[in-house]
Parts: structure tokens; sequence; C-alpha cells
């Protein structure tokens, strides 16, 4: 029964799936399908750029499909809004529920290979957020690299809350319900505990747990596998 309906959500998903690729991509890259595209996703802004650096495969990116245990999926909506470029760099998973918003040209959001968000996570950006190569994203997280809002200082009138850009190095756990904020810098091999507010520079750490509010480093010397 759940293979069947596996099957339905692929077929009911299908004129989504072919208007998004062939409204971001070349014909002879769209019409291999690239990207699926479920009808649970709401197309707010089919703006920007998407570029696929690498070989172009059928279904190597995935928008809205999977299907966590802990979710109500058919409510789960999840929302494509881009008005910048995103870049591809191999497979990728947004789970259902996954929020992708980028609402300036200036924005770039660019996925390592074998990207995964398991579910109902938001991604803002403004400036740029890099995610490396097999990164592992957990539910109900915010990445952003943007206040959103700007603070001036109230004598000088300068801008004091600029937008800076993330890195998220390569094979990264995030935890659920973490917030990833602006100027952040994760080093390789890196797993952040739940719940965590990261929001500065720990780029010559690797193999290490991260987490906490204020953030630190937990343990040391780590790896952690699916």
């Amino acid at each position: 029964m759940k293979k069947i309906k596996k099957i339905l959500h692929f077929i009911i998903s299908m004129p989504k799936t072919i208007y998004f690729n062939f409204k971001y991509l070349s014909v002879k890259d769209a019409i291999k399908l690239p990207i699926l595209v479920s009808n649970r996703v709401f197309l707010e802004n089919v703006g920007g750029k998407i570029l696929i650096d690498g070989p172009v495969k059928f279904r190597m990116i995935k928008i809205g499909f999977s299907e966590p245990g802990l979710f109500d999926y058919k409510k789960n909506r999840s929302v494509w809004s881009n008005k910048g470029t995103i870049i591809f760099k191999g497979n990728a998973s947004l789970g259902s529920g996954t929020k992708i918003a980028i609402d300036r040209e200036s924005g770039k959001i660019i996925f390592g290979e074998n990207f995964t968000i398991t579910a109902n996570t938001q991604i803002w950006s403004r400036n740029r957020i890099e995610f490396g190569k097999n990164n592992l994203i957990s539910w109900d997280n915010i990445i952003m690299d943007t206040d959103s809002h700007k603070i001036y200082d109230k004598v000088s009138d300068n801008l004091l809350n600029i937008d800076k850009e993330i890195k998220i190095g390569d094979n990264v756990w995030i935890g659920c319900r973490c917030t990833i904020l602006k100027g952040t810098i994760i080093g390789d091999d890196t797993v952040i505990g739940a719940n965590s507010m990261v929001n500065g520079n720990y780029s010559k750490y690797n193999n290490v747990i991260i987490g906490g509010n204020p953030i630190g480093i937990k343990r040391e010397c780590i790896y952690w596998k699916i």
C-alpha cells in the first residue's frame, strides 16, 4: 500500500515537476527531469536561477518527497521562493516541509553533493549559504544569513547588522531545532546538537560535537555515520 501511495504521489506531481524543470533548466537538461517537485510544494516565487554543477541525471534532486514518521507529510507543505541563485553539486533531498527563500538577487544557496534535509527546515538567504558534501540536516531547523530588519547606530547612523555568509563543511550533521545564524562557519565531520544556536566561526574544529546555548565544544575526536 505504501509503495502504491508513493507511485501515485509521483504521478500527480509530474505537472509541477515538468513546469519547474523547463522553467529553470535548458531543454536538453530539463527533458531528463533531474528535479522532482512534489505537488505539495508551494511555488511562491519561481524566479532567480538554478544551476546543476555536475552530471545531470533523472530525479537526482527531490523537493518535498520525504515522509518522516513524526510529521503529517500531507499537511506539511514545502515552500519555494527564489529571486537569487541556487546551485546543486549533486544529489539532494529537500524533505517535506522544507522552505527555501532567497528574496534578493544577491542571495545564493549552494548545496553540496549528497545533501539531505529530513523535514520542515527553513533556509533563508540574502548573502550566501554554502553546504559541503554529505550533509544531513534534521527537522525544524532555521538557517539564515540575514537578520531581515536593519539596525543602525543612533549617533553615526552606521548599519550595525550587515548580512554575513554561512559556510557548512563536509560531513556535517545538524540535529533538530537548531538555529544557524549569519557569520556561522562550521568545520568538517561535525555534529551540531539539538536545540543549539550557532553564530560563530568554528572552521578550525573538525571531528567535534558542538552544542548548547551558548554554543560550545562538547566532545572532540568523533566521527558519525547514518
